[in-house]
């Protein structure tokens, strides 16, 4: 675990002094989401992947696998976003079955 975190350090530092040129995604719609979160300053990115990873036990898992790490230390905001996005119609869908 320690490994995991003192790699994605690493990354976040390479990321906000080397840009994008670091990174091993090709995908041009997430270079767009990426360039959006660009102007983050470091301790934002690392407090709102922590905060990812707080709350989120898949998303801390799947990074704790190294899947897609690349992606959510360039993007936290939006994987954040998304994870709550995707709990709330979670929640929902899980209501509407309970009660249907």
């Amino acid at each position: 675990m320690e490994s995991v975190c003192w790699n994605s350090v690493v990354a976040a530092e390479h990321l906000h002094t080397h840009s994008l040129m670091n990174l091993s995604i090709y995908d041009e719609k997430i270079i767009e989401k990426i360039v959006a979160e660009q102007d983050l300053t470091f301790e934002e990115r690392i407090h709102t992947l922590m905060k990812l990873l707080y709350l989120f036990k898949s998303r801390c898992d799947a990074f704790m696998k190294d899947v897609g790490n690349e992606e959510v230390l360039a993007n936290p905001k939006l994987k954040l976003r998304q994870s709550v996005e995707n709990r709330l119609l979670n929640d929902k869908s899980a209501i509407e079955k309970a009660t249907a």
